[in-house]
């Protein structure tokens, strides 16, 4: 794999490291009622799936990378349609949802 491609997926995990900080400080600084903790795994999920490919990028080859870069798409695409649009939780898996393409285009530029 080039190294232009390891700095995509690092960018991948600084991008959405900054939306997960952002996010949980926010629900953090709420005075809601109840945590949203399957909320919050969900977002850790995310974080810990981006650093998990990016440690192992020289693991697996490109083709590899896409298909794991896809699954985590549709699992966005999940996470986002399980919320009802507009809420904040739906925007943050769709701002998550956006790094991650963005990033799928450019890996495979």
């Amino acid at each position: 794999m080039d190294l232009n491609k390891i700095d995509v997926l690092c960018d991948q995990v600084i991008d959405v490291a900054l939306v997960s900080k952002e996010a949980i400080e926010v629900i953090n600084n709420s005075q809601l009622e109840k945590y949203p903790q399957k909320f919050v795994d969900r977002i850790n999920s995310v974080v810990n799936y981006c650093y998990t490919l990016f440690m192992n990028a020289n693991i697996h080859n490109d083709e590899q990378v896409n298909d794991l870069m896809v699954n985590l798409l549709s699992t966005l695409v999940k996470y986002k349609n399980s919320y009802y649009s507009m809420t904040y939780a739906y925007k943050v898996m769709n701002s998550l949802f956006d790094i991650v393409k963005t990033n799928f285009v450019e890996f495979n530029k």
